[in-house]
């Protein structure tokens, strides 16, 4: 078993951070991305255990850095800390990098009807017609969907059904 390791160790620590690297490259860069993400992900994996085996394999000297020097204990902490900075920052957005429907739904609220007809593909004024049918007497094209909401004493959500309704 020691004869297996030191024969595969570095070899295979070695080969496996060459294509992790190169495959981030190319990611980096945008670069064939589709192609090789699957590779770079299944080549983290088997990196991971290479560099396990090579420290098992070489612990005598891994032992030797973080007795004598510092370079190691340096080197870990500013890897640690600049994957805790994107993992922080990666915390703060939303899973999978979608908009916010909460945001989404704050700028609807802010919008004017006159806005919010434009990408419903109406007129204003049909919009303000169909409001006031429903019961939304002030409602002029000027109008913000939340200032109608709140005066008419319901949720903002209320009058955008109203305006999408078919």
């Amino acid at each position: 078993m020691r004869a297996s390791l030191r024969a595969y160790a570095t070899p295979l620590a070695t080969a496996t951070a060459s294509v992790v690297g190169g495959s981030g490259v190319l990611m980096f860069f945008h670069l064939f991305e589709r192609q090789v993400k699957e590779l770079h992900e299944w080549f983290g994996i088997v990196a991971v255990a290479a560099v396990l085996l090579h420290v098992v394999r070489n612990w005598s000297a891994f032992t030797v850095y973080f007795v004598r020097g510092r370079a190691m204990a340096v080197s870990l902490a500013a890897g640690g800390l600049v994957a805790l900075a994107f993992l922080g920052a990666s915390l703060m957005e939303d899973p999978g990098g979608r908009p916010d429907p909460r945001g989404l739904l704050r700028a609807l609220e802010d919008a004017t009807v006159a806005e919010i007809a434009v990408p419903l593909h109406r007129e204003p004024a049909d919009l303000v017609q169909r409001l006031h049918s429903a019961g939304f007497a002030g409602a002029a094209p000027d109008s913000p969907i939340r200032a109608l909401a709140s005066g008419a004493g319901v949720p903002p959500p209320a009058v955008l059904a109203v305006l999408t309704a078919e």
